[in-house]
């Protein structure tokens, strides 16, 4: 039985379509990933060297490494000439 809890928001909408696939990775991963039972925590490169081939199959983009081109960088305010004037480098 897994130890996995989740919430959605916003409460009142049922979850997205997705949720349950992206459950069921980090399910077929916790053993892994699961700070119950390791003696110390993964880094979030460790993490994503676990699950990014699963959520890749999901349709998720997920950061392949510390180099330029392997980032993923989204816009989160916009400038003049709709140039970003803010840039998040996301996980996934």
């Amino acid at each position: 039985m897994s130890s996995i809890r989740f919430s959605t928001f916003p409460r009142t909408e049922s979850p997205a379509n997705f949720l349950r696939g992206l459950v069921e990775v980090f399910e077929r991963h916790e053993a892994h990933l699961s700070t119950r039972d390791l003696p110390k925590g993964l880094t979030s490169d460790e993490v994503l060297s676990l699950l990014r081939s699963d959520l890749g199959e999901l349709g998720f983009q997920v950061e392949a490494g510390k180099r330029a081109d392997q980032k993923i960088r989204r816009p989160v305010f916009f400038g003049e000439n709709a140039q970003p004037s803010l840039q998040y480098e996301v996980d996934a």
